[in-house]
């Protein structure tokens, strides 16, 4: 039981979604930061249009791993805290699909 309220209050909240999830935003916010610094100056004009594509990229990836991470914090979440009884493998195998789709969504996201 202790291990069991370690990953639903701490480790797939915490750890698999918040903590990833704010590195990434502050990255792409001083990203994106750094772009609106960099058109103010007098850099070449090839420079700026990389670095907006840069920040446009990480933005991106941003929305993409919200999108596709959260489905398995979700559903690893209810994996965890679902009571296993011997009379319904029919909902365990339904667990185990959505739970190996949403692993399969949020692996795409590091492709």
């Amino acid at each position: 039981t202790i291990s069991k309220r370690y990953y639903t209050f701490f480790y797939f909240p915490i750890v698999t979604n918040v903590l990833p999830i704010t590195t990434t935003i502050t990255s792409s916010l001083l990203a994106y930061r750094n772009v609106r610094r960099i058109v103010r100056l007098q850099r070449p004009v090839f420079r700026r249009r990389l670095d907006r594509q840069m920040t446009a990229i990480t933005l991106a990836r941003v929305v993409v791993l919200i999108a596709l991470g959260s489905p398995y914090i979700f559903i690893s979440l209810y994996q965890i805290n679902l009571n296993v009884n011997t009379n319904n493998y029919m909902q365990l195998a339904l667990v185990e699909l959505i739970s190996a789709v949403s692993a399969s969504l949020l692996h795409i996201n590091f492709r």
